[in-house]
């Protein structure tokens, strides 16, 4: 299945309107569509969305396995959702992670030990002897709008051991 991505700088609350030419799509049996079509949409407000902050300190007994000087990993931090689909990924700088514009919706919090720097977890390659990276779920939940009014900042204190 192939998508089709649009970015465009929406106006929060504004109406727009997406009008497809005849032709614009095309199945897998080269059938196309045969009329144009116009989808009519309403971009959503600000409050409609999140953010999440998650602030991420590395315990003392970690600390064996997770030197603070050492440049050999990064942390990671994903929003997941209960089908396990990575929503919302990156990068912690200087112990902290901030994403706004979340969906509302409900997510697992994890955070990688992310040593081979390509912000995903890796199960290793066991003939080459590369370590997997280090995963950590968190049951945090992040609720939806529609259970708290306005936007839904959240912010969760976390310390990552191994």
């Amino acid at each position: 299945m192939k998508r089709f991505k649009m970015s465009y700088n929406w106006k929060p609350g504004k109406p727009y309107e997406l009008i497809l030419p005849a032709g614009f799509a095309t199945d897998t049996s080269g059938l196309q569509t045969a009329k144009a079509d116009t989808v009519r949409f309403e971009a959503k407000q600000l409050d409609d969305y999140g953010t999440v902050t998650v602030n991420l300190s590395v315990s003392d007994s970690a600390r064996v396995l997770l030197p603070e000087n050492d440049s050999s990993y990064q942390f990671v931090v994903q929003l997941v959702t209960g089908g396990k689909e990575v929503k919302y990924s990156g990068v912690v700088k200087n112990g902290k992670w901030e994403r706004g514009l979340i969906q509302p919706g409900e997510y697992e919090i994890r955070v990688i030990v992310d040593r081979n720097f390509n912000g995903a977890w890796d199960t290793g390659i066991y003939y080459r002897n590369p370590k997997s990276s280090r995963r950590r779920s968190f049951p945090s939940k992040i609720p939806s709008t529609s259970k708290r009014t306005g936007r839904f900042p959240l912010t969760s204190n976390y310390s990552h051991y191994p």
